[in-house]
């Protein structure tokens, strides 16, 4: 296969010992052309599959930010809650949408009975209502720098007590909620190893307690144990029951 220098020889009609300072410049510019021309092709080469890269981690990114959001009525929902619930309504407003967001989120019809503020936290006790025997529920609400109530959880089921470690921006609590007709003088329960107790406020059985613990990684309490006014022991949750604790 002739090279470049004989091709330009033959179609010039120069002789190699009579090159040109032009020939000599011709030559490389040619040269430098097909050189552009392969390097022109690498580039676009490297373009597609940059950009077939970069389409990848798109999708990729797309799926994983959207894909929380494909239950349209949870994420109409949550954006209900930022934008309508705010600290400055009044109470039953509040109360009003704090039982809309709630109950379009469990799918269930909702009254709430009690909420507590605590840092940046609020927290609400709540039943169902189309359920024939009494049910509660808790949920947690974070507010926002704007004063809104960003959604953070809820749930509900059969047992007559909640419970949840909390942190907040200034602290970790120890929720206790429930329902009772029973007065509850005291309810002892252990976190890490440590004993705190919790005197119920209850208005109407219903009760919502935020006390201070320390800083703990557990969700909830290992062990509690509830007692009356007169030291009987009302209920006991993960203890041996052959484990004796004085009120």
């Amino acid at each position: 296969m002739k090279n470049y220098e004989e091709i330009l020889q033959e179609n010039l009609k120069i002789e190699p010992f009579k090159k040109s300072m032009f020939t000599e410049q011709l030559w490389k510019g040619v040269e430098y052309k097909i050189q552009k021309r392969k390097s022109s092709k690498k580039n676009k080469l490297s373009w597609v599959l940059c950009t077939g890269f970069l389409m990848v981690l798109l999708a990729l990114f797309i799926n994983k930010e959207f894909s929380h959001h494909l239950d349209f009525g949870k994420w109409a929902s949550q954006m209900f809650s930022e934008n309508q619930m705010s600290d400055g309504n009044n109470s039953s407003e509040l109360a009003a949408h704090l039982e809309t967001d709630i109950g379009s989120r469990l799918q269930k019809r909702i009254d709430i009975q009690k909420n507590i503020d605590i840092d940046n936290k609020k927290i609400v006790l709540f039943t169902l209502k189309e359920s024939n025997n009494l049910r509660i529920g808790t949920a947690e609400y974070s507010m926002t720098k704007s004063k809104k109530l960003s959604y953070e959880y809820a749930g509900y089921g059969t047992a007559d007590i909640r419970e949840r470690v909390i942190h907040t921006d200034k602290g970790t609590y120890f929720m206790l909620a429930g329902y009772s007709l029973d007065k509850i003088e005291t309810v002892i329960i252990y976190i890490d190893g440590k004993e705190y107790r919790i005197r119920p406020n209850q208005a109407e059985g219903f009760y919502l307690e935020i006390v201070p613990i320390e800083e703990t990684k557990a969700n909830f309490s290992s062990k509690m144990v509830g007692f009356n006014s007169e030291g009987k022991e009302m209920f006991r949750i993960n203890m041996d029951h052959n484990e004796i604790i004085n009120p």
